[in-house]
């Protein structure tokens, strides 16, 4: 994956950011109807993007900073928010802070509560997440341009914020890359992370690098979203995802002769 300023880019960005956006009104619409009828809850929406960037990518495309202002400032949304933006490049996180304050006057945002962490997330989320908090709702998003995400850090926030979901938009095919260094396979990373309940989306079929977005809740709220092929992991067609990016072909054929052997 090509970056500029350690923000990567590719053929499948512009796909992402379709969809993304999709998946973040979804999550909001969600979350607010939860709160509205459970008034003991905090009415209150946290964000937490670990890996924000400048603003928008290289190609042009909205990032998604400003992507998740634009749905959480719609009047489809009425729950108070915190947005923080965590970035470890100065120089984009200058670019950020930019790229919201042009976006805040043109559209009119209130945006009042946003704060900006020029840090790696290994560093801020400790700091942020200091004490466990099972009262408090919202979105916690990791896109590391290529990377594989530091699993430990999301196990952690799971723990810390067990009410808040997870996003995260990765290359499966990284991950089989790594299994020879590590032994681990996509599904022993996101089991690792102690959520109950997992939402994952189906690979471009032209796609070398198998991106996938996965949404880990511990709540049984979020439903299939077949418009942009996101299915519930434990159901047939989510299985079936999984099984792809979790093995090679090579590998799936292996194992399907296998068992005709036996």
């Amino acid at each position: 994956m090509p970056k500029i300023d350690n923000v990567g880019y590719g053929d499948c960005t512009g796909i992402k950011m379709e969809h993304f956006p999709r998946i973040v009104a979804m999550h909001l619409a969600v979350t607010q109807a939860v709160l509205n009828k459970n008034s003991y809850f905090r009415q209150h929406y946290r964000y937490i993007d670990l890996t924000a960037g400048k603003g928008f990518s290289p190609n042009g495309d909205k990032g998604s900073p400003i992507v998740f202002l634009d749905q959480a400032e719609s009047t489809k949304f009425q729950i108070p928010y915190r947005a923080d933006f965590i970035e470890q490049e100065s120089k984009n996180i200058n670019e950020l802070k930019e790229a919201i304050n042009r976006e805040k006057k043109k559209n009119g945002w209130v945006a009042r509560d946003i704060h900006f962490h020029n840090n790696t997330y290994q560093i801020e989320i400790p700091i942020l997440l200091s004490e466990k908090n099972d009262k408090e709702f919202g979105l916690v998003f990791v896109d590391p341009s290529g990377e594989l995400p530091d699993f430990d850090c999301l196990r952690y926030i799971a723990k810390m914020r067990p009410r808040m979901e997870i996003l995260i938009y990765l290359s499966s095919t990284n991950v089989k890359r790594t299994i020879q260094y590590t032994g681990k396979r996509l599904s022993d990373y996101i089991g690792n992370i102690e959520k109950s309940h997992w939402l994952i989306r189906k690979a471009i079929s032209w796609d070398q690098f198998k991106w996938t977005f996965l949404l880990g809740s511990n709540a049984s709220l979020f439903k299939d979203y077949k418009s942009i092929n996101f299915y519930q992991l434990e159901s047939q067609d989510g299985q079936t995802i999984l099984e792809k990016l979790d093995f090679t072909k090579k590998e799936r054929v292996e194992a399907k002769q296998y068992k005709m052997d036996i």
